[in-house]
């Protein structure tokens, strides 16, 4: 189904019984099972996009982020209370990005790559 005929069932759903049509208990039970159904496809489209093979190079490509990343991350030795690991790196790069010099220019070494 579409996501236009998911929307169509549920409006129907609903206006039946809204309008004494259906009982509350049919009208759970035709949510469910569209819900049911939303799922199954999904499970579907799961499993058709996992077979997918994947090149050798983006499988590199996404092991060089990952450590590059995990890197990052693990850098952080002390993080802030209710923050994770994540939120203080970034709050990190955003202070020392919005520091400016005497010139009112960032000071940021435009070289650096990851």
């Amino acid at each position: 189904m579409t996501k236009l005929e998911y929307t169509n069932e549920v409006e129907m759903l609903c206006y039946r019984f809204t309008n004494g049509l259906l009982d509350e208990r049919k009208f759970k039970v035709g949510l469910l099972d569209l819900l049911i159904k939303l799922r199954d496809e999904l499970l579907e489209r799961v499993e058709t996009i996992k077979s997918r093979p994947v090149e050798p190079e983006v499988i590199a490509e996404i092991a060089d982020v990952e450590e590059k990343y995990n890197e990052l991350i693990m850098a952080v030795a002390k993080k802030f209370t209710n923050e994770t690991r994540h939120q203080t790196a970034l709050r990190y790069i955003k202070e020392a990005e919005s520091l400016e010099d005497n010139n009112g220019s960032k000071n940021i070494d435009s070289n650096l790559s990851l």
